[in-house]
């Protein structure tokens, strides 16, 4: 009986966890910034090797989710239920969100992110 409950509550708990198809980059900040402009042209100048990490990008301005790159619509749905978990401020930040839908790392500038893929290949959440 206590084998047959313990089963049921693991498998309670797995239905409440949050997965998504993809890693997600999402870019949070003013778009007046000329920063913001920086944190975009890092994406596009390395959106292969973000589309080979099967890593989504998506923007946050004042509220609104934009998708930029290799989004689903798994990922928008989760995105529109926890954009109010990133912060927006004037000076823009990238946050790395894994396939659990935690955060995994938040990136304060342009610079910190050329450790993104490091970030992506060095931990579980590669494949």
């Amino acid at each position: 009986m206590k084998l047959a409950f313990l089963g049921l509550a693991i498998s309670l708990s797995t239905l409440l966890q949050v997965y998504i198809d993809r890693r997600i980059i999402i870019i949070s900040g003013s778009e007046e910034n000329s920063e913001f402009q920086n944190y975009l042209n890092w994406i596009d100048r390395n959106s292969m090797q973000i589309e080979k990490r099967r890593t989504a990008v998506y923007s946050l301005i004042d509220g609104e989710v934009t998708a930029i790159l290799n989004t689903s619509e798994q990922t928008d749905k989760f995105l529109e239920r926890n954009k109010n978990n990133y912060t927006q401020t004037a000076d823009p930040k990238a946050y790395l969100i894994d396939l659990n839908g935690s955060l995994l790392r938040q990136y304060n500038n342009v610079f910190q992110l050329r450790n993104l893929f490091g970030t992506i290949d060095g931990s579980q959440m590669r494949y």
